[in-house]
């Protein structure tokens, strides 16, 4: 388990959080090797406003932030699931893009986040991209949106879709599937 995940958990566990179960249950899972490995699921709550928090490191600058009110973390799967979601994206140290979900999913060997409930992303200069689901790439370091998608502009122009690809600071956005297009009123 990479050590950012594993220093993650320990200030869940040790503070930032509280663990929901008195403590981790192993449960036996086969390794590739065919021997068998400690594997075990870990809960952790949001306290006195302090959220759950996790962040993906690159070359010592934060690539991406995620703050949740409660995780379930399985070390098996190297997979967690948040809830109550605001994923924040990085350019150097300045906030590029802010998403917000129900639900997310992250993938600690990929890197990878997949948000669901409704997400919306926003850049500092208002504009958004709505989505049923989103799913972020780390080696592309795209956003895919599927189901109703609505990108707006800060001016209030509006497009729709089914499929929209983005990259982080939305500059660039690929709509598919039966697109309209509406303009702000002037």
């Amino acid at each position: 388990m990479p050590a950012l995940l594993l220093a993650a958990i320990a200030a869940l566990v040790g503070g930032c959080g509280r663990t929901t179960a008195p403590s981790p249950t192993p449960v036996p899972s086969p390794a590739a090797t065919g021997t068998v490995r400690t594997s075990y699921v870990i809960r952790a709550e949001a306290t006195r406003g302090r959220p759950v928090t996790i962040s993906n490191i690159v070359n010592g600058k934060p690539e991406y932030q995620l703050r949740a009110s409660s995780v379930v973390y399985a070390t098996s799967l190297q997979r967690g699931t948040f809830k109550d979601n605001t994923l924040l994206f990085y350019k150097g140290r300045q906030v590029r893009l802010t998403v917000t979900a129900p639900t997310a999913t992250v993938n600690e060997a990929t890197h990878n986040v997949i948000l669901s409930g409704g997400v919306v992303a926003r850049t500092p200069q208002g504009d958004t991209l709505y989505a049923d689901r989103m799913n972020y790439n780390a080696v592309t370091e795209l956003l895919t949106g599927d189901g109703h998608v609505v990108v707006r502009d800060a001016q209030g122009n509006k497009l729709t879709g089914k499929h929209a690809i983005a990259d982080l600071d939305m500059q660039q956005i690929r709509l598919f599937g039966d697109i309209t297009a509406k303009s702000a009123p002037h």
